[in-house]
């Protein structure tokens, strides 16, 4: 019989530094807590027919715990509540996913403010989630968990506007000629070669950094008084758009192109896609605003559902009503001596998106509102103001097209922005495809939710392109988008203009940032969208189980109401209960000898010798742990003739036998080794 006391650490190297001295701190470790290896100098005979079992363990432990892939999804929007369902609001959650794998306490903190900060959520939230640790009395108490909108946060950022894509027309013959007649330097857009509206030689997106929406009162400000010809103005059309670029040169389906969200088609407003737009047209003489959205079916007066196909530019009216213009303006308001206007300005107003005309620079001139609902009134008709901003309108892009002769120009005076820097939130790009075909390139998903959903689209698979930086995605599944926001009440239109269809938005807080909550869902919330449609309170969360990992047991939705909310924008929500952070299971397995035992979760022979407790006898999971095995389990070595033993590979393994990475410092394991039992007895 013999006793065989095993270590990682060896008194040599583990108390002395390399001058000698010893070291009166934490000792050095030359090998994994985990994983070690021990040399015997006068090896040990083992007899023929011996065994081998655990005799004790003793290692320290860090609280960690395994994660085999967990979810939650954050949302900022209205909250459902029990009275609203998906259909009727503007928001749609985004997915986050923490990846499989083992973490302490600050290492799953950091993994989940890792997370939530990648997904693609709105320029006014985007990146502004921090996850801590939290103590109560010196131990691990749980998480601290901080989510805030950006507000007032922006500043006029024209300066950094430096690149932009050509855009190209939606062409059911397709002919795909990019709209790069122009060039874009020093703010302005300058046409290179003379047309017209109609032939869409000169459009462009400028793709540097997204406008400031869910705000108070940010800018977009475009100066169209270099458009005139002089005796009349160039035509032009200016406006806002969701991140669009062609990655598909399919001609049988155009709704898969990609220059445009699905469904769309063009009217004869314009070939091109925009979310938010004014147009002067000089072959009507009229200055008109149009939005790109789905018209309603009216029911007996009232707007219902969305009509198949009628995604397309519509005119918003932004005249003849209740405090509005009272006709529509003409060429002799923009062009001309008399002219009282030369500038289109973009504000975002909480969801809103308002139009303002004026004749001068913002902080001099007198700018008249176009569309806007605090004109009251009929102005409030959903065929007089902007649909709200949504999910997949969240990231607006300037975009400019003009008609008219070389050398004529629309500059950009005014562009508010989160961001600092052109690319710090990201356009989506198409690289490497066949010029041709458009075929075979490599789409990268931008910061937006609306990129996200795109490379899971025809648009982008059937192009055969690549896909990096796609996030995981909430609203994809089973080949479907579920819950579209164009298609949302309340981002459709009566296809009668003269329905009411009264419009209300999400104005701003005290703090100037938008009336919506940040939130996060832990848990399930209702049935699964098969089971039942635009169920009331449901954020169809049927794959989020997390609430006791953070610390909220029971807590299915966690909303501001459970958190500290500072000027109306931060919210801290910090864990009620200690998280339920359990370790694993754990095994002693010595690898370099001839016993054997069996895994059955692996359906494979082992080496494993001993399940080591959760829990020690006096309830510690964590730290300087020890166990004296009270019955040892003898496993036989399967050797019928004598063999020397003289090294010792010890692992410290989980169930599917991969090596923990919760041990540190010192692991000893002292094994016992026995000739069999004979006829009943020891020998």
């Amino acid at each position: 019989m013999s006793l065989i006391v095993t270590s990682n650490t060896q008194d040599t190297y583990a108390d002395y530094d390399h001058r000698g001295f010893e070291i009166q701190g934490t000792k050095i470790g030359i090998e994994n807590p985990a994983d070690y290896h021990n040399h015997l100098t006068s090896p040990l005979d083992v007899k023929k027919d011996s065994q081998i079992a655990v005799q004790s363990v003793k290692f320290t432990r860090t609280a960690t715990s395994d994660i085999e892939g967990e979810n939650l999804l954050c949302y900022f929007g209205r909250e459902l509540g029990t009275t609203l369902s998906l259909n009727e609001v503007n928001s749609r959650p985004e997915l986050i996913l923490i990846g499989k794998g083992t973490y302490n306490r600050d290492e799953f903190a950091r993994q989940l403010e890792k997370e939530l900060n990648f997904s693609c959520n709105p320029p006014a939230v985007k990146g502004n989630f921090r996850v801590n640790t939290s103590l109560i009395n010196n131990d691990f108490g749980g998480y601290k968990i901080s989510a805030s909108q950006n507000g007032p946060n922006f500043t006029d950022k024209f300066g950094i506007l430096t690149t932009s894509i050509p855009d190209i027309p939606l062409d059911e013959a397709g002919v795909f000629d990019k709209s790069d007649k122009f060039t874009f330097s020093g703010q302005k857009f300058t046409i290179t070669e003379a047309g017209s509206l109609a032939d869409g030689k000169s459009v462009g997106i400028i793709t540097d950094t997204p406008f400031a929406t869910n705000c108070c009162g940010a800018e977009c400000v475009f100066d169209f008084a270099n458009a005139s010809t002089g005796a009349k103005s160039a035509s032009w059309i200016v406006g806002l758009t969701r991140p669009t670029l062609l990655t598909n040169g399919e001609t049988i389906n155009p709704e898969e192109q990609g220059i445009a969200p699905e469904d769309f088609f063009p009217s004869e407003i314009t070939r091109h896609f925009w979310d938010y737009a004014v147009k002067y047209d000089p072959d009507t003489d009229l200055v008109s605003v149009f939005q790109s959205v789905y018209e309603s079916v009216d029911v007996l007066g009232v707007p219902g559902p969305p009509i198949p196909a009628s995604f397309r530019p519509k005119e918003v009216i932004y005249y003849g009503g209740t405090n509005q213009f009272p006709a529509q303006l003409t060429g002799a308001d923009i062009y001309g001596a008399g002219a009282k206007y030369t500038r289109i300005s973009f504000e975002a107003m909480g969801d809103e998106i308002n139009v303002w005309i004026g004749d001068g620079p913002t902080a001099t001139g007198s700018f008249k509102q176009m569309v806007d609902s605090r004109l009251g009134g009929a102005a409030v008709n959903a065929s007089r103001v902007f649909k709200p901003v949504s999910q997949w309108t969240c990231a607006l892009y300037p975009k400019i097209q003009m008609g008219g002769d070389i050398g004529r120009s629309i500059t950009i005076e005014k562009f508010d922005s989160f961001y600092a820097t052109s690319g710090d939130y990201k356009y989506p790009t198409l690289t490497g495809q066949d010029p041709d075909t458009f075929k075979n390139g490599t789409y990268t998903v931008g910061d937006d939710p609306y990129s996200n959903i795109v490379s899971r689209l025809p648009m982008v698979l059937n192009g055969g392109h690549e896909v990096e930086n796609q996030r995981p995605c909430w609203a994809y599944r089973d080949g479907a988008i579920i819950e579209p926001c164009d298609k949302a009440k309340l981002q459709l239109v009566p296809k009668d203009p003269a329905i009411v269809d009264a419009r209300s938005f999400q104005g701003v807080n005290a703090s100037s940032g938008t009336n919506y909550e940040q939130l996060l869902v832990l848990e399930p919330t209702g049935p699964l969208p098969e089971e039942e449609e635009d169920a009331k309170g449901d954020y169809y969360s049927g794959m989020c189980h997390i609430s006791r990992l953070l610390g909220f047991p029971d807590v299915v939705v966690l909303d501001e109401s459970y958190g500290v909310v500072t000027n109306f924008n931060l919210v801290t929500w910090t864990s009620t209960d200690v998280p339920d952070f359990s370790v694993h299971s754990a095994f002693v397995r010595l690898v370099n000898t001839t016993q054997r035992s069996y895994n059955a979760c692996k359906n494979s022979v082992s080496k494993i010798l001993y399940h080591i407790p959760r829990f020690t006898n006096d309830g510690r999971q964590y730290g300087e742990l020890f166990w004296e095995v009270s019955e040892r389990v003898y496993v036989d070595f399967g050797n019928t003739d004598q063999f020397v033993l003289n090294q010792f590979q010890v692992q410290i393994v989980d169930k599917n036998e991969r090596i923990v990475r919760d041990l540190e410092g010192e692991t000893i394991v002292v094994f016992h080794v026995r000739d069999k039992p004979s006829a009943g007895k020891y020998e």
